[in-house]
């Protein structure tokens, strides 16, 4: 009795831990064609199953280690468990530590540590948390796989906020017995209790505290994830930002798929003013990385840059009227097909005389 007691509340523990996706959020669910692997790609035990019509979860295989939460671009996938945010020698600090690290009972105590990506750091930087406290257990033997990517997200932050002549996150890596040292002498400190119970009673509140900043960090109110470029400090311009998309305008014909695509305005048709001119505006800090732009685009013009500062703001359009159908196209004013008097439909078919009929 008692075993089997122990065995259902252990898999209660487990499903419990097993990530969940956002109804509308995930990538798939806005393009079925979209070719988004992150969460495949990043699952140590093959748990996320991907094929031409679903992306599903394989619960028995999943240990709810949620290595898949930070690379998924939109964030659909629903973090379960948070650092543990408090004040440390007059520092916002957040502390966080593996499940495999000697400690236990206590908050900030989450699967893995890799599971913190950028974007959750960027969330800590903005509301004032510059140190973490870190412990875990030994990463080169786990069987999650050696992975770094805390640390190296934090190095890539710290590039970011140096371009932005930001004051740099840091990053504290202690023994299990030192961080839980700390984590005591911080509660103690600031009269709050350190048991999981105090974390439960809480957790509802943080939650609906880290969607409401998700809310007001959005542009547009919906519920999509907010990119990692628009939680950076803007105080300057043209910095360094987490992806860039790039047009190749020799290749663009101007269809538009990837401005009706991109779920965050990272890339949008501007009217300039002059003579009712257009222009593709590309707002790099919008972008998630999500690559529905690059799955749209029929001739391969589009790819992103990571890690790097845009240069590429505005490409300019001309208009044209096809010979053929008589509708109005664009192209970029750089392409080498701003001469051709055909729009891109009658550019790959035969039969311009009766276009008109499939046409609005």
């Amino acid at each position: 009795m008692g075993s089997n007691f122990r065995n259902l509340i252990s898999q209660a523990l487990l499903e419990l831990k097993q990530p969940e996706v956002g109804e509308g959020k995930c990538v798939h669910s806005l393009m079925a064609t979209a070719s988004c692997s992150s969460c495949v790609d990043a699952c140590p035990r093959q748990a996320w199953i991907l094929d031409d019509s679903i992306l599903g979860l394989d619960t028995s295989n999943c240990d709810g280690c949620g290595l898949c939460v930070p690379v998924c671009p939109e964030g659909a996938i629903q973090r379960l468990n948070e650092p543990h945010q408090c004040h440390w020698k007059g520092r916002d600090t957040a502390f966080l530590a593996c499940e495999r690290a000697m400690v236990s009972d206590v908050e900030g105590i989450i699967p893995c540590i890799h599971s913190i990506g950028i974007r959750d750091l960027l969330l800590l930087y903005r509301k004032g948390t510059k140190d973490i406290m870190i412990t875990h257990g030994d990463c080169a033997r786990c069987d999650r796989g050696n992975v770094h990517r805390l640390e190296h997200a934090v190095i890539r932050i710290n590039r970011m906020l140096k371009d932005r002549n930001a004051s740099p996150m840091r990053q504290h890596v202690l023994s299990s017995n030192k961080w839980l040292d700390n984590l005591k002498t911080t509660a103690t400190a600031n009269g709050q209790e350190i048991g999981r119970r105090s974390f439960l009673r809480r957790a509802l509140g943080m939650a609906v505290t880290e969607r409401s900043t998700e809310d007001k960090l959005s542009a547009n109110g919906q519920a999509w994830s907010v990119p990692p470029g628009q939680i950076l400090p803007s105080e300057k311009t043209d910095s360094m930002v987490p992806f860039v998309p790039v047009i190749d305008t020799n290749l663009c014909n101007g269809c538009d798929a990837c401005v009706r695509l991109c779920p965050h305005d990272a890339l949008m048709i501007d009217m300039c003013n002059v003579l009712d001119a257009k222009s593709y505006k590309i707002t790099a800090e919008n972008c998630s990385n999500c690559g529905l732009c690059i799955d749209g685009c029929e001739v391969g013009a589009i790819s992103i840059n990571m890690w790097t500062i845009p240069d590429q703001m505005r490409i300019n359009l001309v208009q044209a009227r096809c010979t053929a159908c008589g509708a109005d196209y664009h192209v970029p004013k750089e392409s080498e097909k701003g001469e051709n008097t055909l729009c891109r439909v009658c550019g790959i078919v035969n039969h311009y005389r009766n276009l008109y009929q499939v046409m609005d």
